[in-house]
């Protein structure tokens, strides 16, 4: 695994002009609103979409993986969601991203955990992996539920956590608007 540091700024940077996105910024708004639980394609097409608008980078949804039968009997095929690189690079390697989105942070940590566990079992793909990075989203940002991730990303995943806005309210404004934020981790 090489240049995980640059390959983890390039996918913040990503994330960030995805999320500052006014339409997806409403989109994910009345989701937490609606207690939406199963947005997680959708938020894998929207962003595919945005970095294939950026006409920079390559990339592939749903890439097969064949895992250690050994870590998964019953299961040797898996998708990894997205695989990224830059056109411009003359490696052939890429960054394999996994999705993860639910309202609450006790299944996001499961599923991280799930994912991670599934991409360490991987023993052949057509496409050579780089780095892997995580991706996880969580509606519900109750004081109690960002000081745990605030902990748990940074002491066990090594990884970022930050809590977005989704109103439209300005960004250093303490406005009081309910449903106005949205759970970020990345590692």
């Amino acid at each position: 695994m090489s240049d995980r540091n640059n390959d983890f700024s390039l996918l913040v940077k990503l994330l960030n002009g995805f999320l500052k996105k006014d339409e997806i910024k409403k989109r994910l708004y009345s989701f937490v609103k609606k207690e939406t639980n199963d947005w997680e394609k959708w938020l894998q097409i929207e962003f595919a979409h945005y970095l294939t608008s950026k006409r920079k980078y390559e990339l592939h949804r749903e890439v097969t993986i064949y895992l250690d039968p050994i870590d998964y009997p019953d299961s040797k095929l898996a998708k990894v969601d997205l695989i990224l690189r830059e056109k411009s690079t003359p490696s052939d390697d890429y960054i394999f991203i996994e999705f993860k989105c639910t309202k609450g942070v006790v299944p996001l940590v499961r599923g991280l955990n799930a994912d991670k566990n599934k991409i360490s079992a991987i023993r052949q793909c057509n496409y050579k992996m780089r780095n892997y990075l995580g991706v996880g989203f969580h509606l519900f940002c109750e004081p109690d539920d960002i000081e745990f991730m605030e902990k748990y990303v940074t002491e066990e995943l090594k990884g970022s956590y930050a809590v977005f806005k989704l109103c439209e309210c300005p960004v250093r404004y303490n406005c009081q608007c309910e449903f106005n934020e949205i759970g970020v981790v990345l590692f």
